[in-house]
């Protein structure tokens, strides 16, 4: 399905321009297209301005859109001004009574060399010399300074100022784009498309809800950790936390009297099949007397089974399901091993070693150690 559409786009110049589109999308989603401003008015486009969509329809042929327009353009001349006005061909298409002033005006211009023309008639003119009419006959009324080097008798060559002059002069003067208006509401622009909304509760235990998060981190002190507090991926930063996600455990101070981070509770089997909770993983390690190691490789999902540690309940379809291990000793004895380092303190095996007997696959694996080989499931 196509959608046909007529928007006006207005300038902060107080300029408009109105246009015709079709579409593959609705008008409303249709917001990266802002219409064809053609090399003489590129620089309006680079000024804040608005996008309205004054009529849309998917029953109506693209010149029945076209005559439309024509009908929107004369209503905008009504309502702004026709000298606000900067469709292309504003004059020759639509208005008769201009049509007839091109034809008959006498004029003069000045072309690339210093030759002034008189002449009259500017589309004839600009045909002769390979020109726009439309173009020219702005440049003959003054509304532009120049067109392809040709100018208006009472334009100084030498004042004229190219593209590139003009923006590093408005730039230098903090005016369009560069002035503190413009500057303000892109920045509000960009906070409305991408800033990060937040909901949180201070240590203090009070509300705030805003939606610029990297502002309210520079106004409270915040850092990096606080974006990931607000997806949720830590559960508290500096006390914050959600609002509506209260901390399941007493936060902690350190000596400088900053909140100790913690991760959230979680729970793991130890050697003796007995369930154990914890906060802090360090602590934990510490308590146990295990590396603090083993107790993130066990939580993060990196092993099953690390010095008898185990998730309560292994994941499903991992190849830590099945944590028992076939070995053969060198007698040609089988044995299934559950817990690895009970297995190492009762044969006086180096656990380091015999963890990579157990491993199947990887740098560091080995197929024997001390005459004890590893038994495949297809032995």
């Amino acid at each position: 399905m196509s959608y046909y559409y007529l928007y006006m786009i207005k300038f902060e110049t107080g300029q408009f321009y109105i246009g015709s589109r079709k579409s593959k999308v609705p008008a409303s989603e249709d917001i990266k297209y802002w219409g064809s401003p053609g090399k003489i008015n590129e620089p309006l486009w680079e000024l804040e301005k608005e996008k309205h969509i004054l009529f849309e329809s998917t029953d109506i042929s693209y010149k029945e859109l076209t005559d439309k327009e024509k009908i929107f353009i004369r209503e905008g001349w009504k309502k702004f001004g026709k000298v606000k006005c900067i469709n292309k061909n504003i004059g020759g298409n639509i208005d008769p009574q201009a049509t007839a002033i091109i034809k008959s005006v006498e004029f003069k211009v000045r072309d690339p060399n210093g030759k002034i023309h008189t002449a009259k008639g500017i589309y004839p003119f600009a045909k002769k010399h390979g020109l726009n009419g439309a173009n020219l006959w702005e440049v003959v009324r003054g509304r532009y300074d120049s067109y392809k080097g040709w100018t208006n008798i009472d334009v100084d060559p030498s004042t004229i100022l190219t593209h590139s002059e003009k923006f590093l002069k408005m730039r230098d003067e903090g005016r369009g784009m560069w002035s503190k208006e413009s500057k303000r509401k892109s920045k509000q622009s960009l906070i409305e498309q991408f800033a990060v909304e937040y909901h949180v509760v201070s240590p203090e235990e009070k509300e705030y809800k805003g939606k610029n998060a990297r502002a309210f981190m520079r106004e409270h002190g915040l850092s990096g950790p606080f974006l990931q507090l607000l997806s949720g991926k830590v559960d508290h930063h500096k006390g914050w936390i959600r609002y509506g996600h209260p901390l399941t455990y007493e936060l902690e101070m350190d000596k400088r009297g900053a909140f100790k981070p913690k991760s959230p509770s979680f729970e793991l089997r130890g050697p003796d099949g007995k369930i154990y909770k914890g906060n802090s993983r360090i602590a934990f390690a510490r308590k146990h007397g295990i590396p603090v190691n083993t107790v993130n490789s066990v939580l993060n999902g990196h092993v099953g089974n690390s010095y008898g540690w185990t998730l309560p309940t292994p994941k499903h379809n991992k190849m830590w399901d099945n944590l028992m291990i076939k070995i053969k000793s060198p007698q040609g004895k089988i044995y299934e091993v559950e817990n690895r380092k009970e297995f190492c303190e009762e044969y006086g095996f180096n656990y380091g070693s015999f963890l990579k007997l157990t491993q199947k696959i990887g740098k560091g694996s080995r197929k024997s150690y001390k005459g004890w080989t590893r038994v495949d499931d297809t032995q």
